[in-house]
C-alpha cells in the first residue's frame, strides 16, 4: 500500500482553520514552535559538544602517539587513525553545522519566549495599542515574521552554493590527505 502525504508517519496532519482563538494560536503555533526549537537547539548542542570533544581529544592524541611510535609500530597506526578521525570530525562539523544550528534554534526559541512575555504583559510594542484586536494582530505578525526569518536562515545555511562548494573541497582535501598519508598518488 503506498503512503500518501496525509497518512505518512513523517508528516503530521495539518488542520486548516479559517479562525483561531488566541488560546488556540498560543498552543498550536507559539508554544508548539517554542518547544520544537528548544528540542532542536538541545539536539544540535549535544552533537556540537560530542563532535568538539572527539576532535579535541583525537587531535591531542596524535603527537603523543607519534612520539611513542618508535617503541611500537601500533602507535603509528593509532596516530593515523586519530588523525583521520579529526579530519572526518571537522568535515562533518562543516557539513552539518551543529554549532550554527544550535545557536539559530536557541535564538528563535528565546525570541519567541520574549515576544510571548511582552504580549502577555502588554509591554514593549504592545504597550500603547488601541485595542485587543490591534494588539493580537501585531503579536501574530511579529511571531510569524520570527518564524519566517528562522526558516529562511536555516534554508540559506543548508543550501548556500558557496557552503556546498566549500564542503566538497573540504571533503576532497580530507580524502587527499588520507591517501597521501598512505603513500598513494592522486592523479
Amino acid at each position: 500500500m503506498s503512503q500518501t502525504a496525509t497518512n505518512s508517519p513523517r508528516k503530521r496532519e495539518v488542520e486548516s482553520k479559517t479562525k483561531r482563538s488566541l488560546e488556540e494560536y498560543m498552543k498550536e503555533r507559539v508554544q508548539y514552535k517554542i518547544n520544537l526549537y528548544f528540542r532542536k537547539a538541545q539536539q544540535y548542542r549535544i552533537w556540537h559538544l560530542i563532535a568538539s570533544v572527539v576532535i579535541a581529544v583525537s587531535a591531542a592524541m596524535v603527537p603523543v602517539l607519534v612520539n611513542l611510535s618508535d617503541k611500537n609500530k601500533l602507535f603509528l597506526y593509532l596516530a593515523t587513525a586519530f588523525s583521520l578521525l579529526v579530519s572526518i570530525g571537522v568535515a562533518l562539523q562543516e557539513v552539518f553545522r551543529f554549532r550554527e544550528h544550535w545557536r539559530n534554534y536557541n535564538l528563535i526559541d528565546s525570541n519567541l519566549r520574549s515576544e510571548e512575555m511582552l504580549f502577555s504583559m502588554s509591554a514593549g510594542p504592545y504597550k500603547d495599542t488601541g485595542n485587543e484586536k490591534e494588539k493580537l494582530d501585531r503579536f501574530v505578525q511579529r511571531v510569524e515574521e520570527l518564524i519566517h526569518d528562522e526558516r529562511w536562515d536555516t534554508i540559506n545555511m543548508r543550501t548556500s552554493a558557496n557552503r556546498i562548494a566549500e564542503n566538497e573541497k573540504l571533503i576532497e582535501s580530507v580524502v587527499e590527505s588520507y591517501l597521501k598519508s598512505k603513500g598513494k598518488v592522486i592523479g
